[in-house]
C-alpha cells in the first residue's frame, strides 16, 4: 500500500499517467479511477501542489479468498490544484480515510485486486 500511495502522489503531483496500471489487476475500478485523475491532470495541464495522500498504517488482516486483505489509514491532504501557470484552479479539504486493500500476488510483485472504502 505505501509503495501504491507513494504513486499516486508522483503521479498527481507532477502529474504523470502511466504509473498505476502496473500496480494493479485490470479489473479494479479504484485504481481505473486514480490513474483516470492522473491522465487527467495530464491533458489539462494541472497538478497537485504536494503530496495529496499521506498514508499512517497499514494491517495485514489475513488471507480471504486467496487474496491478502489489508486495512489502511491515511490522510487525503488539504492540497491545491494548480494550472499551468500555478493557480488554483481547486482546492482538496483535508480528511482522514479508511480503507481496506485486496492484494494478490502476480510473479513479480503484489496488485491490488480491489479498493474499498471503510465506514
Amino acid at each position: 500500500m505505501r509503495h501504491f500511495y507513494d504513486q499516486v502522489n508522483v503521479a498527481w503531483t507532477l502529474p504523470k499517467a502511466g504509473l498505476l496500471p502496473p500496480l494493479c489487476l485490470a479489473t479494479s475500478k479504484s485504481c481505473a479511477s486514480f490513474e483516470a485523475e492522473a491522465a487527467g491532470l495530464v491533458s489539462k495541464h494541472h497538478r497537485y501542489s504536494g503530496a495529496p495522500v499521506t498514508l499512517s498504517s497499514v494491517v495485514d488482516l489475513g488471507e480471504t479468498d486467496g487474496l491478502r486483505v489489508v486495512d489502511y489509514r491515511a490522510v487525503q491532504e488539504r492540497r491545491d490544484v494548480l494550472d499551468s501557470s500555478g493557480h488554483p484552479v481547486l482546492t482538496d479539504a483535508r480528511k482522514e480515510l479508511h480503507g481496506e486493500a485486496a492484494l494478490t500476488w502476480v510473479g513479480d510483485g503484489w496488485r491490488i485486486a480491489t479498493l474499498k472504502k471503510v465506514v
